[in-house]
């Protein structure tokens, strides 16, 4: 299931749809273990402005592959 995003575009001085991309790192534990952050960055679907992003942090395989699904 897919979700719309919307929200304040500064640019356009209207509410728009979001495209939304990921990106995806890791980061070194002092365990040796690694910790997977995937950044969601908001673009305005009509100028492209950039209008937000958020960190998730830690997440697991299984997580990682909940995310994926609800592209």
């Amino acid at each position: 299931m897919n979700h719309i995003h919307t929200s304040y575009c500064s640019n356009c001085k209207r509410v728009t749809n979001l495209n939304v991309s990921f990106t995806i790192r890791t980061k070194p534990q002092k365990n040796d273990k690694k910790k997977l952050i995937v950044t969601k960055t908001y673009n305005c679907e009509t100028c492209f402005s950039f209008v937000l992003s958020e960190d998730e942090e830690g997440i697991d395989d299984e997580s990682f592959h909940r995310i994926r699904i609800t592209l």
